[in-house]
């Protein structure tokens, strides 16, 4: 099989799986290609090349000197159709593409005499309507010069506002919108719902423990000073926080008992017991483990009833505040555990085992449809 009957992208092709060059003219292809079948004679063997390897090896001189048998001639007489068939095919091609040529110049021309055409239109109508302009131009007389330049000024001054109070708005939309999107985001966490459910259990402990006094009683204030004010910027009688109440020892030590128990080792036990990092590996803590620390925690200290001993405990160190008993430091510490502890029941009631539940379901909901 002669290379002729090939077409460029065909010798493209054939180079590129014999793994030659295959960029270049179709002459260029064809010798670079019989170059290669003949510096690898093991090619003969493979099915797609042995067509064009016998057929240039019946074309070259020694081959045939060596065969002077009749199907030689015979050879010789199918290759010389197969080259005049090749030729004629490639005349067929030749006369195609400069059809297609002849075609693609006529509809460039016609497209081109086209633009020019509308672009003459155009010109055309825009001139005329020039002309109209300046004729109407021409035949204005204003009636007052000073009220068109002072309502030109105000026209000015209302586009301006317009445009300063329109970019306002669309400034203060995307601002929304982004927050919005962020807020979204951030609420949309097992994290924030922990904070969410430990910073309701700090508010309601605030609530009970701190209480609103009187301007007039509250402790933590210079009265001397502020009695000069009273009746004329402010009423005595006028409620605000008693700040005291915040450090008070039973108030600091029922404080630290709550952090301990719903924020402190809750969150030492996410941290080690962090089953989220083999999915997720920024994550330290682990959601589910923390709540179930905090539940368990919940369950054997702030809940049941209270033991006969840290009664007897709290009693002692009561008589020993009051010189009737010596206590150690050991009893002072069960003392105020105790008192936080029932502090925290009395208050927070169910709310840890309610805020428990809520973030383990959160968590394990949040769990299944990352999976």
């Amino acid at each position: 099989m002669s290379l002729k009957r090939f077409s460029k992208p065909q010798l493209a092709e054939l180079a590129f799986d014999l793994g030659i060059n295959s960029v270049g003219t179709k002459q260029v292809l064809e010798t670079r290609i019989l170059e290669h079948l003949d510096d690898h004679p093991e090619l003969e063997d493979d099915d797609r090349y042995t067509k064009i390897i016998n057929y240039y090896k019946s074309k070259s001189p020694a081959k045939a000197s060596q065969e002077s048998t009749p199907d030689a001639d015979v050879v010789e007489l199918e290759d010389s159709e197969e080259e005049e068939e090749d030729e004629e095919e490639e005349k067929a091609t030749e006369n195609v593409a400069d059809d297609d040529e002849e075609e693609v110049e006529i509809e460039v021309e016609l497209v081109e005499r086209s633009d020019l055409e509308d672009g003459e239109e155009e010109r055309e109508l825009l001139g005329a309507a020039d002309e109209d302009d300046d004729e109407e131009d021409a035949e204005y007389v204003p009636g007052n010069f000073g009220l068109t330049k002072f309502q030109d000024c105000l026209i000015e001054k209302y586009e301006k506002a317009y445009d300063c109070v329109q970019g306002k708005f669309d400034c203060i939309a995307n601002t929304v919108s982004s927050g919005s999107s962020q807020l979204k985001e951030q609420l949309s966490s097992v994290e924030t719902v922990n904070y969410l459910t430990t910073a309701t259990e700090l508010a309601v402990l605030l609530y009970d423990q701190v209480p609103l006094v009187e301007l007039q009683e509250a402790s933590f204030l210079d009265q001397s000073i502020c009695s000069k004010y009273y009746g004329t910027f402010i009423q005595p009688d006028f409620q605000i926080v008693d700040i005291a109440a915040l450090f008070q020892v039973k108030f600091v030590f029922t404080l630290a008992t709550w952090f301990l128990l719903s924020y402190a080792l809750p969150s030492i036990g996410a941290y080690y017991f962090n089953f989220a990092t083999k999915k997720f590996t920024n994550s330290k803590y682990d959601p589910l483990s923390f709540n179930l620390v905090k539940l368990i925690l919940a369950y054997f200290f702030l809940n049941g009833n209270v033991p006969v001993s840290a009664v007897k405990n709290d009693v002692k160190v009561f008589a020993a505040e009051r010189g009737l008993l010596q206590a150690s430091i050991c009893n002072h510490l069960k003392a105020h555990w105790f008192h936080s502890s029932i502090v925290l029941r009395l208050v927070l009631d169910r709310l840890p085992f309610l805020n428990g539940f809520i973030g383990i379901l959160v968590a394990l909901y949040v769990a299944v449809i990352g999976n």
